[in-house]
């Protein structure tokens, strides 16, 4: 896959300079995102504004900020141009300009929640990574690295609680263009290989089929291909999982118009029909707002899941649905009424039941919804019943605030 970049320059008054850049990712002379840097002076990139839909819109902004050798010490996170920070790392170097330190704080709260330290050779390879998960001053686990003439990685060596011993050691293999061909794994470091990974590609470099050796016993257990179109996406992913290359599940995915998937056929048992669909509904930002599974494909959804902001319009049939589930925290879901009116089975005595992994998650119900004083048992949690005129009952998760509009 080619992607070209066009650049714009701007000169600015004070010296500094406003570079904007038209991504073309699949070399076809259509932009479909857009990154603005700022370079200051000593020619740092101080700041990225990305747009990823090439609507004029940021969608998240990156800065960063330097040492006197053209350092990155500081890099902020505003993941989607809210205006707040939402992550910061904070890195320190070496005399030679080896990085030797990364300090995360991952919701920008002013407190490290983890900190990796790296040792380099002479090249500036990382040869050893220690990490403290939680920043309280241990080292909670040390890998180790190795690589060849070439700076590409060769072996891995884990020791996961960091007791001194070795616990995995993972070994790497190369084609003569650079890309791995073969992973070698020792799962307890007694000097034995435990599974082994073969990789191939195609023409254009894209990984195009993985056989997998579970016991290292020379017998081929697993096989995954995968084909392509002509934007380097992929199509068919065929599954052989008892290595007799015969097809026992298949993907087969479609894309919508920004290249990123819109919709996934599951074939599980390789008898050439099609067991489930998945659909996708991204935002204007091109995040996955919304995924619904037709898990029978009967054409009727089954499951919703929440992972951003997002409405139930009438682009599918909902009659039939047992589930709505937020996966993310502080997300909106809006459902009008004649979409409610939908998933009312025959009977007219259809309940949703609707679950939050996540702490702040909004319900917008549109039409005539009442709360009962009724409750479900759910996970250790009495669920609150929500009822309309339809015979619709929505079964809710008390962490969920419920808007009746």
């Amino acid at each position: 896959m080619t992607t070209t970049e066009t650049g714009t320059i701007t000169n600015n008054d004070d010296g500094t300079q406003t570079i904007k850049y038209d991504i073309d990712k699949f070399s076809d002379g259509k932009a479909i995102s857009g990154r603005t840097d700022t370079v200051d002076t000593s020619g740092n990139v101080v700041e990225s504004k990305f747009d990823y839909t090439n609507d004029g819109i940021i969608d998240r902004v990156m800065t960063r900020g330097f040492d006197d050798k053209g350092n990155v010490i500081k890099l902020k996170v505003d993941r989607n141009n809210n205006g707040r920070i939402d992550n910061t790392q904070i890195r320190a170097y070496d005399d030679e300009g080896n990085m030797t330190k990364i300090m995360f704080d991952q919701n920008n709260n002013g407190k490290i929640d983890s900190t990796y330290t790296y040792t380099s050779n002479d090249k500036g390879e990382f040869i050893r990574i220690d990490r403290d998960t939680n920043n309280d001053g241990q080292i909670d686990s040390i890998t180790h690295q190795e690589f060849d003439d070439k700076c590409n990685l060769i072996k891995e060596s884990l020791d996961k609680d960091n007791d001194g011993t070795i616990d995995k050691v993972t070994t790497y293999e190369y084609n003569d263009i650079g890309l791995i061909s073969k992973v070698m794994i020792d799962k307890n470091n007694d000097s034995k290989v435990d599974s082994t990974e073969l990789r191939e590609y195609n023409d254009r470099g894209l990984l195009s089929k993985i056989t997998y050796d579970s016991n290292s016993d020379g017998n081929i257990e697993y096989i995954q291909t995968r084909s392509f179109d002509n934007k380097d996406r992929i199509l068919l992913l065929e599954t052989d999982r008892k290595g007799d290359n015969s097809v026992d599940a298949s993907q087969v995915r479609e894309y919508g118009e920004l290249g990123l998937i819109s919709k996934i056929l599951y074939d599980n048992n390789g008898d050439g029909k099609f067991d489930k669909v998945t659909f996708y509904d991204r935002n204007d930002k091109g995040e996955l707002a919304l995924s619904f599974n037709d898990n029978n494909n009967d054409g009727i959804i089954d499951n919703i899941f929440v992972y951003e902001d997002g409405e139930v319009t009438n682009t599918h049939f909902l009659a039939g649905l047992q589930n709505i589930q937020f996966i993310e925290d502080e997300k909106n879901l809006t459902i009008s009424d004649t979409i409610l009116d939908k998933i009312a089975n025959d009977d007219n005595s259809h309940k949703v039941i609707v679950n939050s992994k996540k702490s702040g998650d909004v319900l917008n119900l549109d039409g005539n919804f009442v709360k009962t004083t009724d409750t479900e048992a759910h996970g250790g949690q009495d669920y609150v019943k929500y009822t309309d005129d339809a015979g619709n009952a929505l079964i809710v998760d008390p962490d969920v605030t419920v808007n009746i509009i």
